[in-house]
């Protein structure tokens, strides 16, 4: 849920690419996109790194933010949290590597009066 309220309240004032991981329900999946769709987002599938490497280059702002989804292809044992090695997404690394990116860390709080 904290993945889709930031990227919604960043499509307030920003048109951005969505980085998503298509949902097993059909039925939730293509209300989802249609709504970030009807807010100004472009849509862009998590494995379709073509697409993403294509929107940096056109200097469009992604929301990527890596899901706890972990497959063993795309991860790393390099974080020791509590001394014990522990998986972490490499994807915004070597996205972060290309001349057009600048990373931004962004989280937002929700707090008695919303956001």
């Amino acid at each position: 849920m904290p993945l889709m309220l930031g990227s919604r309240a960043l499509l307030i004032n920003h048109t951005i690419a969505n980085i998503y991981r298509p949902q097993n329900n059909k039925l939730f999946d293509q209300a989802m996109v249609k709504g970030y769709k009807n807010h100004g987002a472009v849509m862009i599938k998590s494995t379709d790194t073509r697409s993403i490497v294509k929107a940096i280059n056109n200097s469009l702002p992604i929301w990527y933010a890596p899901d706890q989804d972990l497959r063993r292809k795309i991860i790393v044992y390099l974080l020791l949290l509590f001394g014990i090695p522990t998986a972490t997404a490499s994807a915004t690394a070597r996205l972060a590597k290309n001349n057009n990116t600048r990373v931004i860390p962004y989280s937002f709080i929700r707090t008695k009066k919303g956001i």
